[in-house]
């Protein structure tokens, strides 16, 4: 009696894998970018090109190519998302760069403002140190005309710089309360120690 046949395995080829690419992330980075520091110290957002998304994730270039190409379920590819994302991301950085200009504004202003008034004080003083009154009344002015010119005229400049400081303009700006452009010299004149007498 001839022994029983045994069954012959027959071995396939194994099929080859597909290689799985995350790309959940790789159409992130190829759409919103990265922000990178310039030699200048600036951030600015990347816009990675095919070379770099198949360089950092190993996937060729024609893969990636393919599936940045093809339009998802709402109609649009990677290259119309990209557009979409840098149109909103240029209105927010440009709304962001202009409230840091305008809180800059305001810092200069103040601290000009603050200047300003740190001039004219400091002139209106020394003038009012030149100045005596006599014993009918009168004031007399102790100092030569050259000082008095250029106290007068510090005077004058400090209240334009402060007046430009509050965006108002120097000649026949008036103040809220309808008043003159030399509305801060007498503000900061008020504020000054009285008049000194002769003895």
């Amino acid at each position: 009696m001839a022994p029983p046949k045994t069954a012959v395995k027959v071995k396939y080829a194994a099929k080859p894998r597909t290689r799985k690419y995350p790309w959940e992330e790789v159409e992130a980075f190829f759409i919103q970018g990265e922000e990178v520091k310039t030699p200048t110290g600036v951030i600015v957002r990347s816009q990675p090109s095919m070379s770099d998304i198949s360089r950092n994730y190993k996937i060729p270039v024609s893969t990636v190519s393919q599936r940045a190409n093809t339009n998802d379920s709402n109609g649009k590819n990677w290259y119309q998302k990209r557009e979409s994302f840098f149109a909103v991301y240029k209105t927010e950085r440009d709304t962001r760069l202009a409230v840091e200009i305008a809180d800059q504004e305001v810092a200069f202003r103040n601290s000009t403002l603050i200047g300003a008034q740190i001039i004219v004080q400091h002139a209106l003083i020394q003038l009012q140190r030149g100045l005596r009154q006599d014993a009918e009344g009168r004031i007399r002015s102790l100092l030569d005309p050259d000082a008095l010119m250029k106290l007068t005229a510090a005077v004058r400049k400090g209240q334009e710089i402060g007046l430009v400081a509050m965006d108002r303009g120097a000649d026949g700006a008036q103040d809220l309360g309808g008043m003159d452009d030399w509305t801060l010299m007498r503000k900061v004149r008020a504020g000054l120690p009285g008049m000194p007498t002769s003895s």
